[in-house]
């Protein structure tokens, strides 16, 4: 992570909505775009087909076009959707911090090709720009509304700490994930507020060169019982994310802007895999026939039935009419589903009772 670059590039409203602007970051040319439905974006500033200035490019919801041959790219990931044998383009994290507008270089994709310790480094990253910013409070006081009475400190050391605690567990070999109590190296955040986020970037670090280290097939201790090193790596990649949008939502900023919507449906099937391996018999899912059909509208492969029986809970992913449906952007059913946000997030068909009764019982984390 050393060689992240994290600029501060002035107001955002000096990008009109709708509409994009280069700037130079380090050495990098990097255009940044504020499309109408709403956050930022970052993609190398130049087109790999013949060079054409994104930022002058037309902007819609999701795509920028290129003004020279229309080559056309995703803002989220930089992926080029127009075909033709062109390039995917870096993309970067953009930031809303107090109304001014900051990026930090650390590519989101290369070729879309990102291996789970790869995104894991980029979504903390991001969690520590949010620990950083100003609302976060000088001694890291501001409240996280949606982690009880927990404080932005309080979630930094909780995430720091868990990432150190896997490391352990993998380096050390134990046979179950070490206990929250437990004596791991460098487990204690700074005192100081400025040396907090590098502190949360070294733990990310070293667990993303542990993963890196480990065939992802290794056994491992996981939750009482073994489990593998890629079965971790897509763990703490989510842990990670699902925090960033608790530090975004506590500190203002607008949440989880630049993560792909790819991302944040197999956030919301993780999180389902680990209800349905833990927790699928527990009274507390149980029912007497309620079925949920979740639906994501920006991404393939984004549907689920929940089917809540008297003997526990069964999810699948299928198109099924179901007692009701909730459909939405990605991030905003990832939000609802792990309880960061209310049904007004999202469209409701059906009894909205059923759908917010699952929520309650199935949201915890």
């Amino acid at each position: 992570m050393s060689g992240a670059v994290r600029t501060r590039l002035g107001p955002v409203d000096q990008i009109p909505l709708g509409e994009g602007r280069a700037f130079l970051v380090g050495d990098e040319p990097v255009a940044v775009f504020r499309p109408r439905s709403g956050g930022l974006h970052a993609l190398r500033a130049t087109c790999p087909h013949r060079g054409g200035p994104l930022a002058d490019g037309l902007v819609d919801a999701d795509l920028v076009m290129c003004p020279l041959h229309n080559h056309q790219f995703r803002l989220a990931t930089g992926e080029c959707v127009s075909g033709g044998g062109v390039d995917d383009v870096a993309a970067y994290t953009a930031t809303d911090e107090d109304g001014e507008l900051v990026v930090s270089l650390v590519a989101r994709r290369a070729g879309c090709t990102l291996v789970p310790s790869d995104e894991l480094l980029l979504q903390a990253t991001a969690f520590a720009d949010a620990v950083s910013a100003p609302a976060a409070g000088d001694d890291l006081s501001a409240p996280v509304p949606t982690c009880g009475d927990w404080t932005v400190r309080d979630l930094a050391a909780h995430l720091g700490r868990v990432h150190r605690r896997v490391t352990a567990t993998i380096e050390t070999g134990a046979d179950q994930m070490l206990d929250r109590d437990a004596d791991v190296p460098d487990g204690v955040p700074p005192d100081s507020r400025d040396e907090v986020a590098t502190w949360l970037l070294r733990g990310a670090a070293a667990l993303a060169g542990t993963f890196r280290a480990s065939g992802p097939d290794r056994q491992v201790g996981g939750f009482g019982r073994p489990t593998t090193v890629a079965w971790w790596e897509r763990r703490q990649l989510h842990e990670t994310l699902v925090h960033r949008l608790d530090a975004e939502l506590a500190v203002g900023l607008e949440p989880l802007a630049d993560v792909a919507p790819e991302l944040a449906v197999d956030g919301i099937a993780e999180w389902y895999d680990l209800l349905t391996d833990f927790r699928s018999g527990s009274r507390r899912v149980r029912g007497s026939g309620e079925t949920i059909h979740l639906h994501v509208t920006d991404a393939p492969d984004g549907e689920w039935l929940i089917r809540r029986g008297p003997e526990g809970v069964t999810i699948t992913r299928e198109h099924v009419k179901a007692d009701v449906a909730v459909r939405g952007r990605a991030v905003d059913l990832l939000a609802v589903v792990t309880g960061r946000a209310e049904l007004g997030h999202v469209e409701v068909f059906g009894d909205p009772a059923v759908a917010q009764d699952w929520f309650r019982v199935s949201a915890l984390g």
